[in-house]
């Protein structure tokens, strides 16, 4: 047997008798030295196949022609047809059937790729055989569908496919901590494969140029703090998106409170604990401000402060954080130092008699004081009204001891009273006594001794 488009061996015939000659003939193939019955050999036609009936005649003599035949079998030729084109598909995506098919003397065809793999490619059916592209795959790629079986060797055909890359997102390097409010360095994200573009998100704060995976930036929200996934997506491309992500730290910012208000102090007095607190990335605090003296200062709740013995008025006080990564932050409040009230007796006093009247005491208030009078253990005084103590006079008793003293004592104010004294000397009066009464006595007489005195002054 021979395969279609195959030569025979030599016909290796003979003719004899009154023949001088003989020819071959037969079949849709082509013969060469068809005129010699021994050597002439037989080349099948593409198209046939079968057993062909091959006839030699002889020529020549007085005697007229015979014939004689012989069969060959040409087996089919194998034939592959690798089916209509493929629509593209993705890096690892399925192709839809290839639609191939075998046929002449072939018994199957399996397909083969340079990398991807298939299914239903048992060889039987190549038609409803499909292709998986590798998740790396290049394109084209070329799909081949090779025969088997049969007596005539083996064919292929051929068909390509695009295969589309996939998008591929990076992430970049990762991110330094930020601050609450902050703003990131550049993402330096990129996107490749199919993609040609891509888009951060993620986070409760804001992005600047988030269409640029490498430029863009984030900017945390006042709110945020931990942890935060950034998400970049791409765009673009034919096979589908993908993401990637990385994570910001966003660390907080220190807070502070100043507790509630406070209530007023008196000059050198103390005021109540402060009651502030701070919170967020801060981890301590301290009160300052005044020109007072502080207690546990470094202690926001329980410090303590004592007003300057000269200061008054409204005194600002102010917490500071430390602490954290996010720098400082400071909150006031005010507490009031009331004055202390003040007393000043004046200048010294001249010295009066006893139920005598002194000049203008001259004392003086101050401070938080809003009146004064003046008090003594004996004698009066007028003017005394607390208003202008300055003017006030002391009259003293009839019967004074001496010295008296003089108090020019405060009033009014939130802080209290106090006091001033200075001593006024009291003279006392003159005094006689006559003495007892005398016996009478003659004219010219002497009388007894008077038995008079002086006293007082």
């Amino acid at each position: 047997a021979i395969c279609q488009g195959g030569t025979s061996a030599a016909m290796g015939g003979s003719v004899g008798g009154g023949a001088t000659g003989g020819t071959w003939s037969g079949g849709a193939g082509t013969w060469t030295n068809a005129n010699n019955p021994s050597t002439a050999t037989y080349k099948a036609g593409a198209a046939e196949s079968g057993p062909i009936t091959l006839t030699l005649t002889t020529s020549g003599g007085l005697c007229g022609t015979t014939t004689v035949t012989k069969t060959i079998t040409v087996n089919q030729n194998p034939t592959a047809n690798a089916g209509g084109a493929m629509a593209a598909i993705c890096q690892g995506g399925t192709s839809a059937a290839l639609g191939g098919s075998f046929g002449g003397g072939a018994t199957s065809a399996v397909w083969s790729a340079p990398s991807g793999t298939f299914a239903n490619n048992g060889g039987g059916t190549p038609g409803t055989a499909t292709f998986t592209a590798a998740a790396n795959s290049t394109s084209p790629i070329t799909l081949t569908l090779t025969t088997s079986g049969g007596s005539c060797g083996t064919t292929s055909a051929t068909k390509t496919i695009v295969v589309n890359p996939n998008p591929t997102a990076n992430a970049g390097g990762a991110l330094s901590a930020i601050c609450q409010g902050g703003t990131s360095a550049a993402m330096g994200g990129s996107v490749g494969g199919g993609a040609t573009g891509g888009t951060w998100s993620g986070g409760a704060g804001t992005w600047t140029n988030a269409n640029n995976p490498s430029t863009a930036t984030y900017k945390a929200g006042a709110a945020e703090s931990g942890p935060i996934t950034l998400t970049l997506t791409t765009s673009g491309g034919l096979c589908g998106t993908t993401t990637v992500t990385k994570t910001i730290t966003v660390n907080q910012n220190p807070t502070a409170n100043a507790g509630g208000a406070m209530a007023a102090i008196c000059q050198g007095g103390t005021s109540a604990a402060m009651g502030g607190s701070v919170g967020g990335g801060a981890t301590g605090g301290t009160w300052s401000g005044g020109a007072g003296t502080w207690t546990n200062a470094n202690n926001p709740s329980t410090a303590t402060y004592k007003a300057g013995a000269a200061e008054s008025g409204p005194i600002t006080l102010t917490l500071t954080t430390s602490g954290g990564l996010c720098g400082t932050t400071t909150v006031t409040k005010t507490i009031t130092v009331n004055q202390n009230p003040t007393a000043n007796a004046g200048g010294a006093m001249a010295a009066i008699c006893q139920g005598g009247t002194s000049a203008a005491l001259g004392g003086s208030f101050g401070g938080g004081a809003t009146s004064a009078v003046w008090s003594a253990p004996s004698g009066t005084f007028a003017n005394n009204g607390g208003g202008t103590p300055g003017t006030a006079t002391f009259t003293a008793a009839a019967n004074s001891t001496s010295p008296i003293t003089l108090t020019l004592t405060t009033s009014g104010g939130s802080c209290g009273t106090t006091s001033a004294t200075k001593t006024i000397v009291v003279n006392p009066n003159p005094t006689a006594n006559a003495g007892g009464a005398l016996s009478a006595i003659c004219q010219g007489g002497t009388s007894a001794a008077m038995g008079g005195s002086v006293g007082g002054g």
